[in-house]
């Protein structure tokens, strides 16, 4: 097989395309598209990643409708939800609060961090980003200059100004939290439609080369890409699935749409992100047909009735 047919094939499994800022940019110079445009930089930025327009009067698509949203729609509570450190109140006034990972301390900028006073082990992440955690099993081992400047970095990153994420332009500080486990975790990510869980999907293996597993509702495994390869290595059903969903739907009945992610460890449920723009709308679907059928779950007319 050429080299140029394994990189395609390569690019429709990883979603390359999402993070191809040279493609982007090409088009985007190409047809005069400027930055100042939130409107035109989005749907240049959809038409890069899947190569076509997209259709905003009659969006079909999951990811179609996504971009409809954040053009067509604001709702400031989403970016209480959004934050990782005010959607622990939010949470807790749910009664969800024993599933709250327990917090540490909360700064305005890394520099600010006063590691003695840190147990031994901890997690530290900015509240505005997604992705970015630095796992401490032992704080008198770590580099403290090396991780500030990841921190440093992090809180620079705009989802706002890159994805036109809205619901991430607030302020970004750093949180400390508790270790929950001393090795990356399965992440487990419902998908919910008017307040039901209708899929859902298993992140695994981020310590090597991240994966994606998709599910019904029912744990039956369907076979779905977007972003990242399925794992062949056999993934359990949590022990906790059940009250997953339990309390994904409690959260979900407020909104139209929403992504729950939960860890569990040694049968101990935590609650991880809160999502209203899965991979920020800017992902295929492999088959593509898996992008129609969310979309159609996705209930734009909801959305003038919050």
């Amino acid at each position: 097989m050429k080299w140029a047919r394994i990189k395609s094939i390569l690019n429709q499994i990883m979603g390359h395309c999402y993070f191809s800022n040279r493609r982007l940019k090409h088009y985007l110079k190409k047809n005069k598209v400027e930055m100042s445009s939130p409107r035109e930089y989005l749907i240049g930025q959809y038409q890069a990643v899947f190569k076509r327009m997209p259709n905003l009067d009659e969006p079909r698509s999951y990811n179609e409708k996504l971009l409809w949203i954040k053009l067509n729609y604001h709702n400031d509570s989403y970016k209480i939800l959004t934050d990782k450190i005010a959607v622990k109140d939010y949470l807790e006034r749910l009664g969800l609060g024993s599933y709250v990972i327990p917090t540490y301390g909360v700064y305005d900028s890394p520099d600010l961090i006063d590691y003695s006073l840190l147990p031994d082990s901890f997690v530290i992440k900015v509240n505005n980003d997604s992705g970015g955690v630095v796992l401490v099993n032992d704080k008198n081992t770590i580099n403290h200059s090396k991780i500030n400047s990841f921190l440093a970095s992090s809180l620079k990153r705009n989802y706002f100004q890159l994805f036109g994420e809205w619901n991430y332009n607030f302020n970004g500080r750093v949180i400390v939290e508790k270790l929950i486990s001393p090795k990356p975790l399965n992440d487990y990510k419902f998908l919910c439609f008017s307040g039901k869980v209708e899929y859902m999907y298993v992140a695994s293996d981020r310590q090597n080369f991240l994966k994606f597993n998709f599910y019904k509702r029912d744990f039956t495994p369907i076979k779905v890409i977007q972003g990242h390869p399925r794992s062949h290595a056999l993934i359990s059903k949590p022990k906790s699935f059940d009250l997953m969903i339990q309390i994904a739907e409690l959260i979900a009945s407020k909104f139209p749409h929403i992504r729950v992610d939960f860890y569990e460890v040694e049968g101990q449920l935590y609650l991880g992100e809160l999502t209203f723009f899965h991979m920020g709308g800017m992902y295929p679907f492999y088959p593509k047909q898996f992008d129609i059928k969310l979309g159609s779950l996705l209930d734009l007319t909801m959305y003038n009735k919050e």
